[in-house]
């Protein structure tokens, strides 16, 4: 019977988990099969395949520590571990595993998700405790890719938990503070860590329990970032990430992140191959570098070449009305839902201009096909964008996902916009949100606004109606 969120405590769950099931890539076991046989076959190498495996190494630190005397350090060297087991044992311990191919679908993506996270999130922390001159162990790495212990476990034995779990929680629109600490989760590793007798340092992060010792935030960090950019390197989660390591090491911003590019290039090379899913970390490349953001007094208004001028509030309402775009005579539905929410968002967005680009029946191009507010003559009415091209636009089109442009963040998104594009809507005060029907990606919105700055809760307002033309285009009722 399936566990329900509302009557599971940290507890009960806990106590379910200790003796639950652990996950293992099924190439994980062929290889060690494989060499285990070999008579030249070295505890070293095998160590290095269960390395790779997070299920495998929880597995091997489970039953080796909890079967330690009172008093004796826990084994956090898998190959300490496999000489004091021996390698009948440690095999048979990879045959009670789980593999992958026999879970359910959606646990078999998430489990990649996170052994890929993982694996990131080791070569991160290995580059941090480098910056910070501390020693570089097997343990580190050990240690931060089993920070996510617990939502492996849950995957593996709860499937169905851990869905309604992500529906109802909300993590990926948490806050960094949030983010970092991700107490419910944590909490629930932790309890798990002790139970098992997993290092301390361990143990530390995932109390985020801070004593002086840098290494336990340096994991926290790293998992975070590995986390925030599994599929996007523009996120204010992960700038702000960037910014907290900044104020704790004083390291330049920019230095930091030139090193996060380069290991997740090879980090991705390196699980080539596995299984795992490889995110696109081309973005990063092309995206423009962080920089600390100035405050409003100090942007130069010079600086944006807006051919639209500044027109009042009353004025752009009258013009709005005149100017909505209708390419049929016969009004269709999807115009009746697009002239409908995007009057919805001019009335309770504070923009004074919204516009619809569609996507074209091959998917290469987006070009605007409804306009509300500005005028007949706004270039942007004939602007076409190609999806072949890393722009913002098409980022955007990539999945459902929306940005904020506003003074304190439009600089480190210009290089993303095309610069005819520039000159024709407001890169200082923009909404834009991609447009999903049934997991198919359909179009762009763009709100912008030559009035005071739009604030978060019309950006909010400005999500909740594009997603309400979403549902309407399905067939559901809002």
């Amino acid at each position: 019977m399936p566990v329900s969120i509302m009557s599971t405590d940290l507890i009960s769950m806990q106590r379910k988990l200790e003796n639950g099931r652990l996950p293992v890539l099924d190439a994980t076991l062929e290889q060690f099969n494989e060499l285990s046989e070999e008579k030249t076959t070295r505890h070293q190498h095998l160590a290095e395949i269960i390395r790779s495996d997070i299920g495998f190494t929880l597995a091997m630190f489970r039953n080796i520590n909890t079967a330690l005397p009172a008093g004796r350090d826990p084994v956090a060297n898998v190959e300490h571990a496999i000489s004091m087991n021996g390698v009948p044992r440690t095999l048979s311990i990879g045959e009670e595993l789980v593999r992958f191919s026999t879970l359910p679908e959606n646990a078999q993506t998430q489990l990649k998700n996170l052994y890929s996270q993982a694996m990131h999130a080791s070569q991160y922390c290995k580059n941090m405790t480098m910056q910070m001159r501390l020693p570089d162990t097997e343990m580190n790495s050990n240690n931060i890719k089993m920070m996510n212990l617990a939502e492996v476990l849950l995957w593996t034995n709860e499937p169905g938990f851990m869905s309604d779990y992500e529906g109802q929680s909300g993590i990926a629109g948490q806050t960094v503070p949030e983010s970092l600490l991700n107490l419910s989760m944590r909490g629930l590793g932790l309890a798990l860590a002790c139970s098992w007798k997993l290092p301390a340092d361990l143990q530390q992060a995932l109390a985020a329990y801070n004593d002086g010792n840098l290494l336990p935030k340096i994991m926290i960090t790293a998992t975070e970032i590995a986390r925030q950019t599994a599929d996007n390197w523009h996120t204010d989660n992960y700038f702000a990430l960037l910014d907290f390591w900044h104020e704790q090491t004083e390291i330049p911003v920019d230095r930091f992140e030139n090193s996060l590019h380069q290991l997740a290039a090879e980090t991705a090379r390196q699980i080539d191959g596995m299984g795992l899913p490889q995110p696109d970390y081309t973005l990063f490349f092309e995206a423009p570098k962080k920089t600390r953001q100035a405050d409003e007094t100090e942007i130069d208004e010079s600086e944006f070449k807006a051919k639209k001028k500044k027109t009042d509030k009353t004025q752009s309402a009258a013009v709005a009305k005149k100017t909505a775009t209708k390419p049929e005579k016969k009004t269709s539905p999807l115009q009746n839902i697009m002239t409908e929410k995007m009057r919805d968002i001019q009335k309770l967005c504070g923009v004074n201009r919204v516009m619809f680009a569609m996507l074209n029946a091959d998917r290469t191009q987006l070009s605007v096909r409804f306009v509300l507010g500005g005028s007949k003559e706004d270039a942007l009415r004939k602007y076409r964008v190609s999806m072949s091209e890393k722009t913002l636009c098409s980022i955007l089109m990539s999945k459902p996902q929306s940005v904020h442009l506003k003074r304190s963040n439009y600089k480190k998104y210009l290089q993303l916009i095309p610069e005819p594009m520039q000159q024709s809507i407001n890169c200082k005060n923009l909404f834009a949100m991609s447009l999903f029907v049934k997991d198919k990606p359909v179009g762009l919105f763009l709100s912008d606004s030559s009035d005071g700055e739009l604030n978060s809760n019309q950006y909010n307002n400005f999500k909740k109606i594009c997603n309400q033309a979403a549902d309407l285009l399905s067939g559901k009722k809002t």
